[in-house]
């Protein structure tokens, strides 16, 4: 048994720090010190008792962080003790401690603190899952991705353009389009604006988007539809514009 203190939310304002032991890691999992942790929307949710997690996950917060390797299980090879990591956990992210499966985790480049690498797994497992998996993105195709200021949005346009594909965003503001732009999407469309499609189509951008990442829902189904190229494929992750949309 290993010692560890992690954060338990008692009310939604106020915490408290508890001390407890963690046991050896599974055969397949990494028992992580954690150096930083990430804050996510569901951490938030939780906290105000809207979120709860699922009956398998830890019941303390935090779904991803960075640190050094403390120990393994045995069927890991891929990493050795005290290795710099980042990781995508099913809770217990807020803790001195704290285990995530071996290929949830990744290593740290040098050129990167732990405290960067601790904003890294959410986002990018994310993206690569729903754009490059699902959504199949290859070289040369094009794909837009909603919310290009937000951590999905600000990874998804960086690894798009990293694989050899045309970025394309939306974002709520000149100055988070700017934003967007920056991290390299070829056409940021400002969603506060009338007529989205209108401007995505004055830019040459309709019918023939190859892949749409929708973090918002609700009445963007429409649009992502009138947007998609033929065999196009749309990727919904979010709903904060609703669960329902008129088609």
């Amino acid at each position: 048994m290993i010692e560890r203190r992690y954060i338990e939310f008692t009310t939604p304002e106020s915490v408290e720090v508890v001390d407890d032991t963690v046991g050896a890691p599974g055969d397949d999992d990494v028992i992580i010190s954690v150096h930083h942790a990430g804050i996510n929307r569901a951490d938030l949710l939780q906290r105000m008792g809207l979120y709860p997690p699922p009956e398998d996950a830890s019941p303390v917060p935090g779904l991803e962080v960075s640190g050094t390797v403390a120990a393994l299980g045995k069927n890991v090879s891929d990493f050795a003790i005290g290795d710099r990591i980042c990781a995508l956990t099913h809770g217990g992210g807020y803790a001195s401690l704290a285990i995530a499966r071996a290929d949830h985790c990744l290593p740290l480049p040098d050129s990167m603190t732990t405290e960067q690498g601790a904003a890294l797994p959410e986002a990018l497992l994310t993206v690569w899952y729903n754009v490059f998996e699902r959504g199949r993105l290859t070289s040369g195709e094009t794909v837009l991705i909603h919310g290009g200021s937000s951590g999905i949005g600000s990874i998804g346009i960086q690894m798009a353009r990293t694989m050899g594909a045309i970025a394309l965003s939306t974002a709520g503001s000149s100055t988070r389009c700017a934003a967007a732009a920056k991290l390299g999407a070829q056409y940021v469309a400002n969603h506060r604006e009338p007529d989205l499609l209108g401007q995505f189509s004055e830019a040459g951008y309709a019918s023939n988007i190859d892949v749409i990442l929708d973090i918002a829902g609700g009445d963007l189904m429409q649009t992502n539809l009138d947007l998609a190229a033929q065999d196009g494929r749309i990727v919904c992750i979010g709903v904060m514009r609703g669960m329902q949309s008129e088609i």
